[in-house]
């Protein structure tokens, strides 16, 4: 949810900071903190060799979560809850319909 505000909310002039050397540059959400992790931010080889080589560099940082592994990871995580919701359910008729009407929320693996 909060990757969703943080693109719906952009603030562009809150995105932007400057270094130093008087370069602007793109601050990443905080959020990017916490998805690092999951393999779903994608990367842009001709900045990471940019940053290597010490030059600022500025993206657009939206870019990295428009990615399949971000897709696959949002779904996952969708599916993860209502079967996990589903599960927690006690032992009904109510649980038995809702795991046949929600039986296309399967984790993707591919």
């Amino acid at each position: 949810m909060r990757l969703r505000n943080e693109i719906v909310h952009l603030k562009p002039f809150e995105t932007v900071q400057e270094t130093q050397e008087g370069d602007l540059v793109t601050r990443e959400p905080s959020i990017f903190k916490r998805l690092a992790g999951t393999g779903a931010l994608g990367t842009h080889p001709l900045f990471e060799e940019s940053i290597s080589a010490g030059h600022a560099v500025s993206f657009n940082w939206v870019d990295h979560v428009s990615t399949k592994a971000m897709s696959r990871w949002a779904c996952n995580t969708a599916a993860g809850i209502v079967k996990g919701l589903i599960n927690a359910l006690p032992t009904s008729v109510f649980q038995d319909r809702s795991l046949i009407a929600f039986q296309g929320f399967e984790i993707i693996n591919d």
